[in-house]
């Protein structure tokens, strides 16, 4: 009865004689036979028909076919060939047939089976893989980590620098880089040193193609270990130029719409002007027209103290009406005060009022430097929180302010409101908060504002140039 053997991989060796009716004699046969059939190795030297039970079945007739004329040519039979696996398990070994070096007139043929199943797969998953890369939508080069040399490039790679295939290769990686404030080589040298000291990079590049064209690309590079190059470097390209092109036109549309908003705020502020000069110009005619008046009877009637107390208390009327609508189009920086003087002096106007309570914390002594923009956006802001809160409080409400520097070079504006009517005020203020807001957006800065516990706030923060 044959013993049983388990199939681990291996190879054996046997010697047979052809007969001249074909017929093969196994003179010799090693015992590791029994690592590719469940029989020992002398119970096949009795059978040897067994053999067939080696390959499978659809290459049985193949095999037959090369060893005749191998046979009949006196010439070496070289072959991979397919074993009998279990299902789903496919197994792979190599045979070589060839006539006895000791006896070549003889019909003596020395065999020799070789399990290559690790072999055949790992060829199997590289020629998947290469499959994969050679088709993918990105480029996909291999570079030599000793030289920084091309050492393979896929089809997308040549195409998105111009090359034709095969013609980057053995050329310095430093030759598909654009100059920019870097030099080329100094560029690959960064990216070749991050690699040795972290195993990755990841960042935008700006590449030439070979007809002098430069594109942007995010690139991603990893160390990798290639079976025939040994350790590369591999690196995938995605071309973002039109991703780049994109993003410049909302750029530019951004920065076109902010203009055209801080436009839109200065023809409105020119129209209110405009307005409150014709309502200056009607008052102070009728209060002029009064005074003329008046004067006109002194000098019928020589009455000096009545018509001229008239006349006089119609010009200081008419002085104060001036002032006051001055002041409502104007600033007190404008006239000369300092910036943080100007909001010191605003703040006191609204402690002026019962349900005000107006506090600052600061920590910068001048800001007269900011430009004229920037210091009347800062002024309107705080004085329209102020008057919001006056105008929808029932009751006392305290407002703290507070501005200071970061060490970011940025300036922050904190408006905060401890009153009861958190949500009307949050309601009434959210038309000029969306005009605030696109101020605060074309100066570069941000703009958030919530509803909490106590009450509202607002948080501003613009970069200081």
């Amino acid at each position: 009865m044959p013993g049983k053997a388990d199939n681990k991989s291996g190879s054996f060796f046997m010697q047979i004689r052809i007969a001249d009716n074909d017929i093969a004699e196994i003179l010799h046969i090693s015992k590791s036979v029994s690592k590719f059939l469940p029989y020992e190795a002398e119970y096949i030297q009795q059978h040897p028909r067994l053999l067939k039970e080696l390959a499978d079945e659809e290459e049985l007739e193949r095999i037959a076919y090369l060893r005749k004329q191998a046979i009949k040519k006196k010439e070496t039979l070289d072959i991979d060939i397919k074993l009998k696996s279990p299902k789903g398990l496919q197994r792979w070994a190599n045979l070589i047939v060839q006539p006895n070096s000791n006896d070549p007139g003889s019909n003596l043929w020395d065999c020799m089976y070789t399990d290559i199943t690790k072999r055949k797969k790992a060829e199997e998953e590289n020629r998947l893989l290469s499959e994969v890369v050679t088709n993918m939508a990105d480029g996909v080069a291999l570079i030599s980590t000793q030289d920084a040399s091309f050492l393979y490039t896929n089809p997308n790679f040549d195409k998105m620098f111009g090359y034709k295939q095969g013609e980057l290769i053995g050329k310095h990686v430093s030759s598909v880089n654009a100059r920019t404030e870097k030099d080329p080589a100094q560029t690959a040298a960064d990216i070749i040193k991050a690699l040795n000291e972290k195993g990755a990079w990841e960042g935008e590049v700006l590449n030439i193609k070979k007809d002098g064209t430069q594109f942007w690309s995010i690139s991603t590079v990893s160390v990798f270990e290639h079976h025939l190059y040994g350790m590369v470097w591999v690196t995938v390209q995605k071309d973002i130029s039109e991703a780049k092109k994109v993003l410049k036109e909302l750029e530019a549309q951004q920065l076109h719409n902010q203009r055209l908003v801080t436009e839109l705020f200065i023809k409105d502020r020119d129209k209110e002007r405009s307005r409150i000069a014709l309502e200056l110009h009607e008052e102070i005619n009728q209060v002029l027209s009064s005074a003329k008046l008046y004067l006109g009877q002194f000098l019928k009637t020589g009455n000096s103290n009545i018509n001229l107390q008239l006349a006089f208390s119609s010009l200081q009327i008419a002085m104060k009406r001036v002032d006051d609508l001055y002041q409502s189009v104007s600033t007190p920086f404008a006239s000369g005060i300092g910036f943080v003087e100007s909001i010191n002096m605003l703040i006191e106007k609204f402690n002026c009022f019962e349900n005000m309570n107006v506090s600052i914390i600061s920590n910068v002594n001048t800001l007269d430097h900011l430009s004229p923009d920037l210091k009347l956006m800062l002024y309107n802001s705080i004085e329209q929180y102020c008057l919001f809160v006056k105008d929808n409080e029932p009751e006392l409400a305290s407002v703290a302010i507070h501005l200071h520097t970061t060490p970011e070079n940025q300036l922050e504006l904190q408006l905060t409101d401890s009153g009861k009517a958190a949500y009307r005020l949050a309601e009434a203020f959210d038309e000029n908060y969306k005009k605030m807001h696109s101020r605060v957006g074309f100066l570069g800065g941000t703009l958030e504002s919530k509803t909490t516990e106590n009450g509202f706030e607002v948080d501003m923060l613009i970069p200081l140039l």
